[in-house]
């Protein structure tokens, strides 16, 4: 799991800065140099909030901005070893917390409004990995323990569903050449991997077609010779039979231009492993997601 990060809007209500002045220190003095998401925008980790609450303060106490900026390295040794910013931590547990309790009251609106308040809050990577897998976790803990009831759950899941297609379809990009496909095997109806991968795709700058649940497979070849990805991204969850799965990945391969990765997750896909692989597919668990999108 990768650090926090947060959005300009975000740090400059945190630190009581206007974005224009964050913008100009970054641009002239080099105070804070925040990482680019795969869509370009701005992402601050919570050190570099702490260190512009630093800088602030030295400047309310009479420091000029360029006497300031020299000290930089130093304050960023100072903070080093200073207390962990906790604000990402409070909220992460108040949404999950706030979730659950509106799941309980079969109040779908509140859940909408706390996915909203969290995708306003952080980059959606950061919502994907911080607050959505886990609370997905908790949510299927509490349903086997009879403490949530299926359509609780069904909430909680169409919300959270809702939410990610609308980032990984909505907004503007830049024009892409790396495009990635994202689709269900034909059988499979569980796509929360499946939209978690695509927004990482989206994060990085792909180019996304989603396809979702249930895609039958000789239209998914069909559709995959014609767009030429450089990625396509399968999900396979349910248990799936061997020659029905190779039946599919062969189809997939053979409908795919050379130099296309084929990759796959979940755990009817992990139960062939040595199938996939020799198929020259690559079967996808979380820790080789910085290899993929490299």
């Amino acid at each position: 799991m990768g650090e926090p990060l947060f959005r300009i809007s975000v740090v400059a209500e945190m630190v009581g800065l206007s974005e224009n002045l964050l913008r100009a220190w970054e641009r002239r003095y080099q105070i804070v140099r925040p990482k680019r998401t795969g869509a370009g925008y701005r992402a601050y980790t919570g050190r570099d909030v702490e260190l512009l609450r630093r800088v602030k303060q030295l400047v309310q106490q009479g420091v000029s901005i360029s006497e300031v900026a020299p000290m930089v390295p130093a304050l960023r040794r100072e903070l080093k070893n200073g207390r962990q910013d906790l604000v990402v931590g409070k909220r992460l547990e108040h949404w999950t917390r706030s979730i659950l309790d509106a799941a309980r009251r079969d109040e779908q609106p509140e859940i909408f409004s706390v996915l909203d308040e969290a995708f306003a809050t952080l980059p959606p990577i950061d919502v994907l990995e911080q607050l959505i897998v886990p609370l997905q976790r908790a949510v299927g803990e509490l349903w086997h323990a009879r403490q949530l009831s299926s359509a609780q759950e069904h909430l909680v899941t169409h919300a959270v569903r809702s939410r990610l297609l609308a980032h990984i379809q909505g907004g503007v990009m830049a024009p892409s050449r790396r495009h990635a496909v994202c689709a269900c095997l034909p059988e499979e109806d569980h796509e929360l991997g499946l939209l978690g991968a695509a927004l990482r795709f989206r994060d990085a700058g792909f180019r996304v077609t989603y396809l979702g649940a249930r895609t039958p497979i000789d239209e998914l070849g069909a559709l995959v010779k014609q767009l030429e990805p450089e990625v396509v991204a399968l999900a396979q969850v349910h248990s799936i039979e061997q020659q029905q799965l190779l039946h599919a990945l062969t189809v997939i391969h053979q409908a795919a231009r050379a130099g296309t990765k084929i990759v796959i997750g979940g755990a009817g896909a992990e139960a062939h492993a040595a199938l996939v692989a020799d198929l020259g597919v690559l079967v996808v668990t979380p820790d080789q997601w910085p290899r993929l999108l490299a």
